[in-house]
Parts: structure tokens; sequence; C-alpha cells
């Protein structure tokens, strides 16, 4: 399995585009087909690639290997332009030496257009599934991120059988691209107990006295994350995944939840944007507080039943993966982390992605006399 970082989180807080980047099609690339990526330096020859930028070694390895091609006047290589429908299906087929084949068979493909042989890669494959009109493939359409983790995952999720016009063997590229998925993956459980006490009508004063202050919590302003749609796909996905964990456990499954949704992504969104990983925010925010902010509820046994009820929390994190079945595959090669997706007392499950960000919210209700 491999390592993929989409962007060093410095630099994606300043990244305000939803679409992925030309040096950040050539990583995802590079980390599929090679165990490393070899450490090269700019010596000046190529005008944009800045030195010690993180995509330096890998624009340069891209170059020497053919993936991209410098501009033959001005040496450029745009790596921080938009990656286009167009580019991706030249790199892919460069990187893993597919065929190339004519004529193209979408409308708005001319054949002597630069990347009319590569073309079929997107048509055969099934790498847009989601584009209404098959028969057009909009070359010019940059690639959402989100949308370039789907290509990958389509990519690289074709049957074994398929028969793709590669010169090598397709299920040797599959067993390579998961030989060494670098990831950190981290659980948390937490319990909030709410003991049922008499309403009380109490008046508070209408203006605080003049000499008291209060501080107001900080304000975290995240980016509008991926393409909900796209983002919902990957979401469901894990949710079935989990559920068919739980169910071959002979637990019961998990509901979605859109309360837990919410959380999770605002969580997943915040780590990636600031560039943390931990279950404690920079502010000191802990699961328990995200989960109080959630809006998450169980109704409250009625009457006077004399039961302290508590609420059930967790929360599965990682960062590495961008397929969900890699997510789901890391933390249940964990002990505790396949503890807490198996739990018996969560009912319900939110889900939030962003980029190689993973965040899975449980919920349950836990009475007890």
């Amino acid at each position: 399995m491999f390592a993929l970082t989409l962007l060093p989180s410095s630099v994606l807080a300043n990244q305000p585009s939803p679409f992925a980047t030309r040096a950040e099609a050539v990583l995802i690339l590079l980390q599929a087909r090679m165990h490393t990526v070899p450490v090269m330096k700019n010596e000046g020859l190529y005008s944009d690639i800045a030195r010690g930028a993180w995509y330096e070694n890998s624009m340069l390895t891209a170059i020497k290997f053919g993936i991209v091609t410098p501009h033959p006047g001005t040496h450029a290589v745009h790596p921080e332009a938009a990656v286009t429908r167009a580019d991706f299906l030249v790199m892919l087929q460069r990187t893993f030496g597919l065929a190339e084949k004519l004529p193209a068979a979408y409308r708005d493909v001319p054949q002597t257009a630069w990347y009319a042989p590569d073309a079929w890669i997107a048509q055969d494959l099934h790498l847009f599934p989601l584009d209404a009109d098959q028969t057009s493939l909009h070359p010019g359409d940059g690639l959402g991120r989100v949308e370039l983790t789907l290509l990958m995952r389509a990519f690289f999720d074709l049957p074994r059988s398929s028969n793709s016009g590669n010169g090598q063997e397709l299920s040797q590229l599959q067993s390579n691209y998961r030989l060494q998925l670098y990831q950190t993956i981290s659980t948390k459980r937490e319990e909030e107990t709410a003991f049922p006490l008499p309403v009380l009508t109490m008046t508070f004063p209408a203006h605080q006295p003049p000499h008291q202050t209060s501080s107001p919590s900080p304000t975290i302003i995240v980016p509008m994350g991926p393409d909900p749609k796209l983002t919902q796909l990957l979401r469901n996905d894990i949710v079935a995944l989990t559920n068919a964990k739980r169910t071959k456990a002979h637990v019961r499954s998990v509901e979605e939840n859109p309360h837990l949704d919410a959380t999770a992504q605002q969580y997943a969104d915040d780590m990636a944007v600031r560039g943390f990983f931990s279950h404690i925010n920079p502010e000191g925010q802990t699961l328990v507080d995200r989960m109080k902010d959630s809006g998450f509820s169980k109704a409250a046994p009625q009457g006077s039943c004399g039961c302290i009820v508590k609420y059930a929390f967790g929360e599965n994190l990682s960062h590495g993966p961008i397929l969900p079945e890699d997510a789901i595959d890391a933390w249940m090669s964990s002990a505790s982390h396949r503890e807490a997706l198996l739990d018996r007392t969560y009912t319900d499950i939110g889900v939030g992605i962003h980029g190689d960000y993973w965040v899975e919210h449980f919920g349950g209700l836990i009475l007890s006399q």
C-alpha cells in the first residue's frame, strides 16, 4: 500500500480552489506506481519549480520519466495549475504504460488532439461514471480533489480479469497500488452522563453587570469542502463497509445520522485545512464537545424510571487512505479501532471525508439503574 498526501496542510490552507493541481495529480500517480519518490533538486532548469517546494521531487521525477513534458521554450510545467481531464489521462497513460488507441470515441475529442490517443482510457474503464452524457469527455474540465479520488478508485478497482489494453497485467498494478499505504489512525471513546432532574424555573437579569466580561468561544471557519455529491458517495461506502463488518460479527447495523455526518465532516475539514491530527483540536475541544454541538440525541425514557442516561460516543480517525476500503481495513487491522467499529452500544454513525482525512463518529444510548 502507498502513502498519499494530496497536499501538505500548510499549502492546502492557502488553496481556495476545489480543483486538484497538476502537482497533486503527479504525486498521486507516482505514489501509486513507485515505492518511493526519489529525491531530486531543480538546478534552475525549470522556471516554475521552486527550490524547496513540496512538489519539487515529484515534478522532477515526473519530468525524468516522461509523465509530464515541459514547454520547449519556457521549460515551464505549471505545477500549481488545475489539472484537466485531458492532462490527467495523458499522465495516467504515461505512468502505467497503457496502450494508445485511435479513433477516440468521444464527440468532443478531435482525432488530431494531443490527448486523443489516451481518451479511450476514460471511456473503456468508465472513469467518469457520474457524467450524465457518457458520449462527451469534457477534456478541458478541471478535476476536483474528490473526483480525482473516485477516478483513481475506478482505475484500481477494475476486475482483475479486465482487458484494458495494458502492456502489463492490471492485477499486478492493483497489487502494487496496495503494497504500502502509510496511514495514521486513532480512536477515542467517551461518555456523557445526563441525570434526569426536575425542571426548575429560573430568572436571570436582563443585562450582565458592567464589570463582568465574557470571552467568546473561538470561531473556527473552514472553507467549503469537496463536492457534496461526490463526498456522499464515499460516505455511503464507509457506512456500508462498516455495517458489513458489523453484520459479519453479528452486531446490529448502525444508521447514518445527519447530525453525526455534519460534525464528522466539520472535523475532517478542520483537520485537513489547519493541518493537525488529533481527537483534541488546537482550542482544546474534545470529542464530547463536538458531540454536544452536533445536536445528536436519543429520546430519554419518559416517566420516573430512575434511569441514569449515558450517551456513548466514539471517533475513529484516519489520515492517509484515499479509498474507503483502505480506511476500513486500517481500522479493522487495529484491535482498538476494530472494537470501536464493532461496539454493540452504537446505533448511529456519521462520516466525514476531506482529501485523505477520514472521520467516523458513532453515537449510542446507555441506560442504567
